[in-house]
């Protein structure tokens, strides 16, 4: 198999975030040729945490939850010509995700999301639990006049990057 067709077969989500939902959406470019994959998930200390079964489809959601502020390595094993191909490999960096705590999880799902004051809290609340797409989201929601206020532009750009140690 040649380079630059295992580029094209990696993990597209979750990666090098940190995730709200404990049941997580995975996905991941397909390999071509590939006749099933398979889902594998780990524990920070590569402990096999879960394993999906072998199916065709390129997005897969476990069936029981994963637990909360815990990191997470997941990899994918695709079935190429009688061949198992796992990806990422070396020397692709891990494809790592933690899901979210169990209390900041409690506030983002009481935040009110309704009023453009919601929408701001929601935002605040969703940043500091490193849920930067989500907070982005949330501030995009703001009024326009509201969005240019220096303090609020201010707070759009220091939401920080999701990470998945801390």
């Amino acid at each position: 198999m040649g380079a630059a067709t295992s580029l094209l077969f990696a993990p597209l989500s979750p990666l090098a975030v940190i995730v709200e939902s404990d049941l997580p959406e995975f996905r991941w470019q397909a390999l071509p040729g590939a006749t099933s994959y398979r889902v594998e998930i780990y524990d920070s200390e590569f402990h096999l945490v879960m394993r999906s079964l072998e199916q065709r489809e390129t997005i897969w959601t476990p069936p029981q939850p994963l637990e909360r502020a815990r990191l997470y390595r997941w990899q994918i094993v695709a079935v190429y010509k009688g061949n198992s191909i796992t990806s990422p490999a070396p020397p692709a960096p891990d494809a790592e995700f933690r899901i979210l705590d169990a209390q900041a999880e409690e506030r983002v799902a009481h935040a009110p999301h309704r009023s453009p004051m919601g929408h701001l809290l929601a935002a605040i609340l969703l940043g500091q639990a490193g849920l930067k797409t989500e907070a982005s989201a949330e501030l995009a929601m703001l009024p326009p006049e509201t969005r240019r206020l220096p303090e609020i532009e201010k707070l759009i750009f220091s939401v920080p990057d999701s990470k998945t140690s801390k």
